[in-house]
């Protein structure tokens, strides 16, 4: 499979407008990509590449249900009741690995997805978004 990295922010002075724009919210989480590959290996990488897999368990569930061969781009967040915690999010990476799943029960992240990048192990970049 390919090798692919999220979407980057970009700063700018004026958000452009016109035919052809989308935009993606910045939700205070983890961007990155989720991943199940075509040998059925699950794993969850941030923008900079790091492995984020064994501090979000639950993240694994959602992978396995995914066809194989898909790669999604999206954002790793922790909703609360008024939108989402950045603080509680960034806990997790200080739980140990005996507590990891309990924690995740308890208290479960969720992905926000904005792109599928691999679609059963076919590059869907050069997709019309729509």
């Amino acid at each position: 499979m390919a090798d692919f990295s999220p979407a980057k922010l970009q700063l700018v002075k004026a958000i452009p407008v016109g035919r052809g724009w989308f935009y993606e919210p910045k939700l205070d989480g983890y961007r990155g990509l989720l991943a199940r590959l075509s040998s059925g290996y699950v794993r969850l990488t941030s923008r900079n590449g790091k492995d984020l897999t064994r501090w979000f368990p639950e993240m694994v569930r959602v992978a396995e249900s995914l066809p194989l061969g898909t790669v999604i781009d999206g954002e790793v967040v922790k909703p609360i009741e008024n939108g989402v915690n950045f603080s509680e999010l960034q806990s997790r990476l200080t739980v140990s690995l005996r507590d990891r799943a309990r924690v995740a029960a308890a208290s479960p992240v969720a992905l926000v997805a904005f792109d599928v990048l691999v679609d059963r192990g076919e590059d869907a970049t050069r997709l019309t978004l729509t």
